[in-house]
């Protein structure tokens, strides 16, 4: 069932809507908030859409609604981030569409840059941005850069060598109506992405498979039937979150330690722990040893803890830079 929570919001029209789903988003969620609504010269509305949180969360986001009447709060039973994302952009207003995860940060000037290049790029439905990669400490790991012409972007997003960051997007809601829209053809939980991501590629494929279907035949339809019918039966084994998570901790750490940062310990002393890529971690720890610490701290561990962290299943964005629009 989905609640509006706070039917006082204000009555003007913004020009953009800002998307937020939000799942147990503690303690991210007040860093991400605040991203938006610090963001100048644009006319927004920031809609938290609460997909079941049982962290706090909900009541979080709801101070935000009684102090910013740009905030608006809807609150629906678990049913994923595709659901969350349907019922925010059905009760979006503004003319653009933007994404913001409860866990991401906004650069400032973001959605100032990306609502200016749409408006002066009419053929242009769609813009994101550069993302930095940082750390559950928010240590920075690095950057993922998109070609900034749009030609350029665009063949490669058709020739499957690029897909765009999903949470960095600002859309046309015209756009977005034109294609129908978010489509909710598996009913799980979490995203997609998360949970599914050795299959990631498949989904890239199925994207491209119904663009091209609308193209010919004006519809899609055949095309996600099709899909639903292949995955209707699939399973993921169950130790497959704990061994992603592990290869997360191991990637933090090997990022960490080509960028010389000393923290790069911590994540590969739990990699070792969690015995999954043991043999990689404990080789990368020992060169991290010998080239960050010096002769009278090798002997000691390092005692830090990972501020905040969940195991997450899969290696993803907890930090978006505004970037330059793609």
């Amino acid at each position: 069932m989905d609640r509006s929570t706070n039917p006082s919001h204000s009555t003007a029209v913004p020009l953009v809507s800002v998307l937020m789903p939000v799942y147990n988003g503690l303690p991210y969620l007040n860093e991400a908030v605040e991203s938006i609504l610090g963001q100048e010269d644009v006319d927004l509305e920031l809609i938290c859409v609460d997909d079941g949180s049982t962290d706090g969360s909900l009541a979080a986001v709801r101070k935000y609604a009684e102090r910013d009447r740009r905030v608006r709060v809807i609150t629906q039973d678990r049913g994923g981030v595709t659901s969350a994302l349907i019922n925010g952009c059905r009760a979006a207003r503004g003319e653009y569409l933007a994404r913001q995860d409860s866990d991401d940060v906004s650069l400032a000037g973001r959605l100032r840059e990306q609502l200016a290049y749409l408006k002066a790029n009419n053929s242009i439905v769609a813009v994101g941005s550069w993302i930095d990669h940082v750390g559950p400490g928010r240590e920075y790991l690095y950057t993922l850069r998109f070609p900034a012409d749009a030609g350029e972007l665009s063949c490669l997003i058709a020739e499957r060598k690029l897909a765009p960051r999903h949470g960095t997007l600002m859309i046309r809601r015209s756009a977005y109506d034109k294609v129908g829209g978010y489509r909710l053809f598996r009913e799980h939980t979490e995203s997609t992405t998360a949970q599914y991501a050795n299959q990631k590629q498949r989904y890239v494929d199925l994207g491209i498979a119904a663009q091209r279907a609308r193209q010919a035949c004006g519809s899609d339809d055949a095309v996600i039937g099709a899909a639903v019918d292949a995955v209707a039966t699939q399973t993921t084994p169950s130790t497959q979150a704990e061994q992603l998570a592990s290869r997360r901790l191991y990637e933090i750490g090997r990022k960490l330690w080509i960028n010389n940062d000393v923290r790069c310990e911590v994540y590969l002393r739990q990699t070792i722990k969690s015995r999954v890529c043991t043999v990689r971690a404990a080789l990368l720890l020992a060169a991290a040893k010998v080239r960050l610490f010096p002769w009278w701290r090798r002997a000691r561990p390092v005692m830090w803890s990972l501020p905040h962290y969940q195991p997450h299943p899969v290696p993803g964005r907890l930090a978006e830079s505004a970037g330059r629009p793609r």
